[in-house]
């Protein structure tokens, strides 16, 4: 099994616990403490996109370069 695909898992196994227990919470809390529908559905559909963006830090996406280039940027570069 490949990094990448161990980090997915992990991640998406996280993001249905993170939804499982918003769930419970919201069903367990007495009717005045529960959050607007909105407001559940809006951190129901936040919980994948955080997951997409931390597998996107952790595992950039490869740039294409020759083996022995090295770009260093200065002050006042105009090119990359």
């Amino acid at each position: 099994m490949t990094p990448q695909a161990l980090l997915a898992g992990i991640l998406a196994l996280s993001v249905a616990l993170a939804c499982a227990r918003l769930l419970l919470w919201q069903r367990r809390a007495p009717p005045a403490a529960r959050a607007r529908a909105w407001r559940l559905a809006l951190l129901l559909a936040l919980q994948p996109l955080a997951a997409w963006l931390l597998y996107r830090t952790l595992l950039p996406p490869e740039l294409p370069t020759r083996a022995g280039t090295m770009t260093v940027l200065t002050a006042g570069a105009t090119r990359v």
